[in-house]
């Protein structure tokens, strides 16, 4: 049965129920910017202006609660294990999205899910509700995670902010990995945190930077050139590899940061790398 239960909390943001699961969005409005970073690393480059259409962007990242909400037999991903870090990556038959190789409740992210994975979750959750959801583009994450902004953070160029913004790499993460580059503050946790729990970008999006990577639509490029400038998903290159973005729970300011870029193969799963949805809302609502 379809169901369109949404509540319009405001003109910037949208809970979209499904089977009595809730979605929060943020209404990201359009405009252009200037995609990458000089400084950054040469997949980065060339910076170019990109235009991007409003959309709305999830608010947090996937929750535990929310995928294991509409798990079927038909996408249920408990089968092929999980790559984890220990003195370098490892795969582990065992471990899965409900066992990531550390503890997680129902609001913790979730990880340990390939962007094979996410796109039968997406078809199944499209199939429950007249709303349309899917992965954002590239050009629509940085947008997002940049809020405005042409530094290397949103709030800035200080590395130090990530202690209050974000769950990245930190002194929590030397007590299990001691030779990790870490920022020399607390943040409380050692893998991932309940979604929401840092200061929201100015676009209202929290763990933007940090907790878990998160998987976009686009396939792999090893720089802009010839990249759409329309803020559409780069469909073209490598396809077999997929983009993600954003640092995950043990990542430096390196990595945890607007601009930078990396790929995993489509099917790989790793303990740190999630998502969040884009909704494309109903005509009616």
């Amino acid at each position: 049965m379809l169901l369109v239960p949404t509540l319009v909390c405001s003109n910037d943001s949208l809970i979209v129920n499904i089977n009595d699961t809730a979605f929060n969005f943020s209404k990201i409005k359009g405009g252009t910017f200037y995609m990458g970073d000089l400084d950054g690393q040469q997949d980065e480059l060339p910076i170019r202006n990109v235009k991007i259409n409003s959309f709305y962007l999830q608010t947090t990242e996937v929750t535990i609660e929310q995928y294991s909400n509409f798990q079927t037999s038909e996408n249920n991903s408990l089968d092929n294990g999980c790559w984890y870090f220990e003195s370098g990556w490892k795969y582990s038959k065992v471990l899965n999205w409900k066992n990531p190789g550390y503890q997680q409740d129902e609001n913790h992210p979730i990880v340990c899910v390939s962007w094979i994975d996410i796109q039968r979750f997406i078809d199944h959750i499209n199939s429950l509700s007249k709303h349309q959801f899917r992965l954002p583009t590239e050009a629509e994450w940085e947008y997002a995670a940049r809020a405005n902004s042409t530094t290397t953070f949103y709030w800035g160029s200080d590395p130090k902010g990530l202690c209050t913004h974000a769950n990245a790499s930190d002194l929590q993460t030397l007590k299990r990995f001691p030779s990790f580059v870490s920022n020399q503050c607390d943040d409380g946790f050692l893998e991932t945190a309940p979604v929401g729990s840092f200061q929201s970008n100015p676009f209202g999006l929290y763990d933007i930077y940090g907790n878990a990577w998160e998987w976009t639509q686009d396939c792999w490029n090893d720089s802009y050139i010839n990249a759409p400038l329309d803020g559409s998903a780069w469909l073209a290159g490598d396809c077999s590899r997929r983009v993600f973005r954003g640092g995950g729970w043990g990542d430096n300011p390196k990595f945890a940061r607007s601009s930078l870029r990396n790929r995993a193969p489509s099917e790989q799963r790793k303990d740190d790398i999630g998502f969040r949805l884009v909704l494309i809302p109903h005509s009616s609502t």
